[in-house]
């Protein structure tokens, strides 16, 4: 049996080879790849969810980082998670493993919030750090 790996129009029978020819790590191309079945997956999944349950309402102030949040806040979060994911599109190969880590550690925090449909004061702050590192790299 013969696998052919398929991504941005380049077809290749390994990793390696699609790699190559996409000109990216073995890693950055999986999780690129990861990135676009998110993107094309997970929205449709979760505008299902949330028609058949409605939303969590606001958690009471906690202590430390945690406090009540709106809709809204979530909302936000997860659109920066999104502008992001895009920002790290437009690295350069010299970041490209900054960017990396940067994805992963966003799909780690985008993943809490819609599990919990809150954000934090320190995720929003992490969200924003990171926003902020990526655009430095692409604006510089």
């Amino acid at each position: 049996m013969k696998l052919f790996l398929e991504f941005g129009g380049q077809a290749a029978a390994t990793l390696e080879e699609l790699s190559q020819r996409l000109k990216l790590s073995p890693t950055a191309t999986i999780y690129h790849a990861l990135n676009v079945l998110h993107k094309a997956v997970i929205p449709s999944v979760v505008k299902a969810a949330n028609g058949s349950a409605k939303r969590k309402t606001a958690q009471p102030a906690q202590q430390g980082s945690r406090r009540a949040v709106n809709a809204n806040d979530v909302d936000k979060a997860l659109a920066m998670v999104e502008e992001i994911q895009s920002l790290a599109d437009d690295v350069p190969a010299e970041g490209e493993e900054f960017a990396v880590s940067v994805l992963e550690k966003v799909a780690d925090i985008a993943s809490t919030i819609e599990e919990h449909n809150r954000v934090t004061d320190r995720q929003m702050t992490a969200l924003e750090n990171m926003r902020d590192g990526l655009q430095r790299w692409v604006h510089d």
